[in-house]
């Protein structure tokens, strides 16, 4: 099962991942300050559905860590991505925020409890 800082470890790596992949597909200049906001900021994307739904005990995980809210967010997302009205700096955001959160629910599907499709 992970644990929070297996979620901030793999939301950081993601935010790296995403931020990477970005610039090298707009062709823009990599920046120590743009690479470490991104990973910062999905590590924190990453840790949200547990501090949502705090696991207090094991049957945690309810809405916030459900397949219907990851595939809201990962819509939301991909709309985003394709608006031409959007700044890039928000589609950054919504690309960071997608793969942080992402990443958490990702590393709770593959323990053996996974995730419920909704869970109220």
């Amino acid at each position: 099962m992970a644990n929070f800082k297996t979620h901030l470890l793999a939301g950081a790596g993601m935010g790296a991942f995403g931020y990477l992949i970005w610039k090298k597909v707009r062709k823009e200049p990599i920046s120590l300050d743009g690479l470490l906001g991104a990973s910062v900021g999905s590590a924190l994307f990453a840790i949200l559905p547990d501090s949502l739904e705090p696991a207090i005990h094991p049957i945690h995980r309810a809405i916030f860590h459900s397949l219907i809210v990851g595939s809201i967010i990962e819509e939301i997302a991909r709309r985003k991505l394709k608006d031409a009205r959007i700044s890039p700096n928000k589609k950054i955001f919504w690309l960071i925020f997608a793969l942080g959160y992402g990443s958490h629910l990702f590393l709770d599907g593959l323990t053996k409890k996974g995730l419920p499709i909704l869970n109220k």
